[in-house]
Order: structure tokens, then sequence, then C-alpha cells
């Protein structure tokens, strides 16, 4: 056991350097392109993440599945996906504005497909395939609690926004990752790639349509 948690610390810190790059390289590329162009760099640099986790796992002998990965019903992972991405996104930007009386939408709403596309399939299905996915996974098998590996994978998830430079960012992060560890556990049908569309569904609805809290 005292192994396999030197190991997952070693993990942990290597993934926290990777994600001060991705940081590093997103400046860059926001300097150096713009439009499609940007967007396709922005994805290919967040995927530097899940190259790392998929080398990792064949190393490991992992499979998708256990990860949270499924053949099934891919439309409707997807569906269920969005639907908790719109639910999460009316709970967190839509009450709380009716009822502080704030604007709920935004005074210029210019939606991009553009940033949709980043936001699913360069941060979400990063960050989904890392945290909820692998690093939940190794927790397990350190002590088989589905509630440990939540609370342990929701808390790095946390500590991993602390680029952002305040408590709340990294509170509201681990939050955010006990919320999609209960949805994966208690929603029928839910999966990483559902997480995936839900994560990215919430950011995009969060960032170019509702105020922000």
């Amino acid at each position: 056991m005292r192994r396999k948690v030197i190991n997952l610390t070693g993990i942990t810190v290597v993934f926290l350097l990777l994600v001060y790059l991705v940081r590093v390289l997103n400046r860059i590329a926001f300097l150096i392109s713009d439009g499609m162009e940007q967007t396709v760099l922005y994805i290919m640099i967040q995927w530097i993440i899940p190259v790392i986790v998929f080398l990792l796992m064949k190393r490991e002998e992992i499979s998708f599945r256990d990860i949270g990965f499924s053949r099934d019903s891919l439309l409707l992972q997807a569906l269920i996906g969005c639907l908790l991405g719109m639910l999460l996104a009316f709970f967190i930007y839509v009450i709380p504005d009716l009822i502080t009386g704030k604007p709920i939408f935004r005074s210029e709403i210019d939606f991009h497909i553009s940033d949709a596309l980043y936001y699913i399939g360069g941060v979400a299905a990063s960050e989904e395939i890392l945290f909820r996915g692998y690093l939940f996974q190794k927790i397990r098998k350190i002590k088989d609690s589905i509630l440990l590996s939540a609370v342990v994978s929701s808390a790095l998830f946390g500590i991993f926004h602390i680029y952002g430079g305040n408590v709340y960012q990294i509170l509201s992060a681990s939050f955010f990752g006990m919320a999609f560890c209960l949805f994966r556990q208690k929603i029928k049908g839910c999966t990483l790639l559902s997480l995936i569309f839900a994560h990215g569904v919430y950011g995009t609805l969060g960032v170019q349509i509702f105020t922000l809290i």
C-alpha cells in the first residue's frame, strides 16, 4: 500500500507540472494564433495530458473501461452529459441570479462553436480523463472505497486549480469534482464520456451565455 501511495504522489506531482506547462503553452498559442487555428492549438495542447495518461494506462495494463469509458449507447451517454451540464449551469448560474436579481444572461452573447469545441474536446476531456478517470481508479486501487476515491480525486482537482490564484477557485473546483463523481456513481448510463460532455457544456454556458457569480 505504501508503494502505491508513493507512486500516486509522484504521478500527481508530474501532472501538476504538466498542467503548468499547458498553461504556458496556451499563452504562447494565444500570442501566435487566432480563430480556428488557435482553437486547434489549444485542443492539441490540452491533449498533452490525456496522451500521457494513455501511455501510463498501457504500461499499467489499464483498459478504457477501467477508467469509466463504455462503448454502449454513445449517443445516449453524450445526451446524458449535455443534460447534466445544462442542469448544473441552471443551478449554479441561473438560480443565484434569480435570487439576487442580477442579469441572468450576458449583455452581449457572443457564442462561438470553436469555443464549445475547445471546452468539450480540450479542457473537459483532459480534466475528466485525468481526474474522474485515471486518478480516481488509481486511488481506488490503494483502498477500495468509492467515497475515498471521490474525496481525494476531487481535492486533487481543486489543488490543480491553484494556478488560478485564489482559494475560491480551488474550493469550487473541489465541489465540482465531488458533484461529477456523484453523477457518475448515481446516474444510470452516466460514463466518463458523459462527464466530458457535462463539463464542456457547463463551461461553455458559463463563459459565453450566463453571467458569472
